[in-house]
């Protein structure tokens, strides 16, 4: 191992371990191959100086073991510094003014300091490492002359240059850790923050100084550690012509881009303009530096690429929802999300160099009196809404549920912000407090809600039968899934008829095939009721009326079968008859639904759910990021038809320069597996999970290491979500300008 000392430091140095002497000899112990020799069990040398004229110098050593003849090679090196470094500074022979105030650089490993020289001399530490010494314009470095007496000492020659050159275009970005944002996905309007061609102009830190055809320089680097997007090319641009690199074969991502050119000024007190093409990446670093004449040390300028896009944010009145209060603001006349929640999409957002902004004038409500004029047809918001009492305990309950599909939400967004027309860097964003079943699917549609049948037996009384859902499934009086008055309402259809008689008073229930054997006028009353023992008799509730009088719904999961008495034809009248009693079996089908995906999105359209108002502000944040995910092409893979689920880019939506990723186990992304589309798997994969497994949607899979275009999410979770390095990676990569797109195509 090698050990970097200063000058004057102690080292001790020890061989095998024994209690005899030991012979030391010691290599180069003063820089210029010096040996020293000792004889002892261990040994202490003190570092000399390093010699001038070299940065450091090295000491190794060989000891002897008693009774042995061969040299052994020290396991350690030393390397020596100098402590200090030491300048006196003097104007160049004829030049005018005065040494006070001159600056320079001094660059140690990832260290850049900039001190300033009093009185024509400076001493300052050293760190046991390489350095390099700049100066700072206006200053120029005429000689550097080095001491013949100590290291790291020296004469420095300077002069001033006539003026310095100021970049005028932009007031910030002069550090790396402060840099300019520029949002390269927005409308390219020259001179501003928008759009990925960048204007800069370069003057004379005082205009009056500038004369005519005087040169300053430029030097543009964008760094080997952006993306490598290789379309359209980062580039210097000279009159609108994109120059070529220092190193014409330079691939972006790769290699350092490195674009060097000499302005003239058009006239005396003029300034030069370019611009830079800084590429449609997010986290591209463009470093910009400017100088007189051949120097570009007088002013720099970092940038930082970035996507700006913008959200709607249409959310149900507060008298139509549960509480979401870690969501939405709860003002009815100047909605915007929570701050809390805006916090939260943005500790996802930052990485991906994406900054979403909420514009006031896409903020509102949609009411009772727009889902009415909307749905009318099917019930109004006597359909999709419901109480928090009816929907689940952990509700609110006096506050309502909203049900809503993402067609009707579509609807309400135009009615709520009068068609406002659709933007390829705006999010419609919609929410309602669930989607029912079948929503998740791309095209919106609302299918037919699953029936279920279930069945009440009714022996001689009346009172009600208490059901559960199957499943977990979920009723209603009024479906909120239903596309007309034909399946609006919850009891799909009720069949009744009779099983068994039997004589008051009696105990053994009787079949048809009996009914002769009774004496009359019985045997004449159980015959006319012949037709209700065959086929079942089919009712069809058409009217809400209809629906409640066979049942009564108690919650989302439970209801009672009752055997109806409110009009002549009902078979309450049968259970007891005439002397005798009746068995009723009644059969009805329920229209279930169920709790839908958390969200769903298309083609720049984003329909949200916060899970009733269970959500937290990370877990509807990580859905809200999960779904702009897909509208910006990802996961990034190709779209194969079947093998892909249907999802995945088309080839010529592939990002330029940079390949699919391939699917898991090689790769990290997945189709399917009991989610709709493709996903991410990181998570799975760096956590050894089954990748072979044919659902990703038990419990086992549902880590909190996810990345955030996992398949699934707990939208009541509070831990932080991200996406995963290899999603960032693309994301950033991905140009952001029209979340409209149809990847898939």
């Amino acid at each position: 191992m090698q050990y970097e000392v200063y000058e004057g430091d102690p080292i001790d140095l020890a061989g095998v371990e024994t209690e005899e002497d030991v012979e030391f000899t010691l290599l180069n112990t003063d820089g210029n191959g010096k040996k020293e020799n000792a004889t002892a069990k261990s040994h202490k040398h003190t570092c000399g100086k390093v010699p001038p004229g070299q940065d450091n110098y090295v000491i190794s050593w060989k000891y002897k073991l008693p009774a042995q003849e061969e040299l052994l090679s020290g396991k350690d090196t030393f390397r020596v510094w100098p402590k200090h470094l030491k300048l006196a500074v003097q104007l160049k022979e004829g030049a005018k003014g005065s040494v006070e105030g001159f600056t320079f650089s001094l660059a140690q490993g990832e260290k850049t300091e900039k001190p300033t020289v009093t009185g024509g001399a400076w001493t300052g530490p050293l760190e046991k490492k390489a350095y390099q010494l700049e100066v700072v314009s206006p200053w120029k470095l005429e000689e550097k002359i080095a001491s013949t007496e100590e290291a790291a000492s020296y004469t420095l020659k300077v002069s001033q240059l006539p003026w310095t050159a100021k970049i005028i275009s932009h007031s910030d970005g002069r550090a790396e850790a402060t840099p300019w944002k520029q949002y390269v996905n927005s409308p390219l309007q020259d001179g501003t923050e928008n759009g990925n061609i960048m204007r800069v102009e370069v003057a004379p830190h005082d205009r009056a100084l500038g004369l005519k055809d005087q040169k300053l320089s430029v030097c543009v680097t964008f760094k080997a550690t952006n993306s490598k997007r290789t379309t359209p090319r980062p580039a210097l641009i000279l009159n609108g012509a994109e120059q070529t690199s220092t190193d014409p074969d330079a691939a972006p991502g790769t290699a350092d881009l490195v674009y060097k050119a000499q302005l003239a000024l058009p006239a005396n007190g003029g300034s030069c303009v370019f611009h830079v093409q800084l590429g449609y990446a997010g986290g591209d670093s463009c470093h910009i530096q400017v100088g007189f004449d051949d120097g570009t040390g007088d002013d720099e300028l970092w940038v930082c690429n970035w996507r700006r896009l913008e959200s709607e944010f249409v959310v149900p009145h507060s008298d139509l929802r549960q509480g979401w209060d870690e969501i939405v603001n709860n003002d009815n006349a100047a909605p915007r999300p929570h701050a809390n929640f805006e916090a939260a999409l943005k500790r996802i957002l930052d990485p991906l160099f994406i900054e979403l902004n909420f514009p006031d004038a896409f903020c509102a409500v949609y009411t009772a009196a727009h889902i009415n004029t909307l749905l009318s047809a099917r019930g109004g918001v006597d359909t999709f809404i419901m109480t928090g009492a009816y929907v689940h305990p952990r509700l609110t309950a006096d506050k309502n549920c909203t049900y809503l599909a993402p067609t009707d939400l579509d609807a309400l967004r135009n009615l709520a912000l009068n068609n406002a027309p659709a933007d390829p860097r705006r999010f419609m964003l919609v929410w309602t407090d669930m989607l029912p079943k079948t929503l998740s699917d791309d095209d919106a549609s609302v299918a037919a809600a699953t029936p279920g049948e279930y069945v009440a037996v009714f022996e001689a009384q009346d009172t009600p039968v208490e059901h559960a859902t199957v499943k977990g499934q979920l009723a209603a009086l009024r479906n909120p899934v239903c596309k007309g008055a034909a399946d609006r309402w919850g009891v799909e259809k009720v069949y009744w008829r009779i099983t068994g008689f039997r004589r008051q008073g009696d105990t053994e229930w009787l079949g048809k095939e009996v009914i002769w054997q009774e004496d009359e006028p019985g045997q004449s009353d159980l015959n006319s009721l012949w037709d209700y023992w065959g086929a079942p008799t089919e009712v069809l509730p058409t009217t809400e009326a209809e629906a409640s009088k066979w049942v009564d719904f108690v919650s989302s999961q439970k209801f009672k079968i009752k055997l109806p008495n409110t009009d002549p034809t009902d078979p309450w009248q049968y259970l007891s008859w005439n002397g005798y009693e009746h068995r009723i079996v009644v059969t009805v089908g329920l229209r279930h639904f169920q709790l839908g995906a958390n969200a769903n999105a298309v083609h720049g359209k984003i329909r949200m759910t916060p899970f009733m108002g269970l959500g937290t502000a990370e877990g509807v944040a990580r859905t809200l990021c999960h779904e702009m995910g897909h509208n910006l092409g990802h996961a990034y893979i190709e779209n194969k038809g079947e093998a892909t689920d249907k999802r995945g880019r088309n080839p010529r939506h592939q990002i330029p320069g940079i390949p699919f990723d391939a699917f898991i186990p090689a790769g990290f992304f997945y189709a399917g597996r009991g989610h709709k589309g493709a996903h991410c798997a990181h998570g799975l994969k760096a956590a050894g999970k089954d990748l072979g497994a044919r659902s990703f949607t038990p419990a086992e899979f549902m880590l909190d290491t996810n990345c955030v275009l996992f398949g699934q999410g707990d939208q009541s979770k509070t831990v932080q979500f991200n996406y995963c390095p290899e999603c960032t990676r693309y994301i950033r990569a991905s140009d952001a300008l029209d979340i409209t797109t149809n990847w898939k195509a």
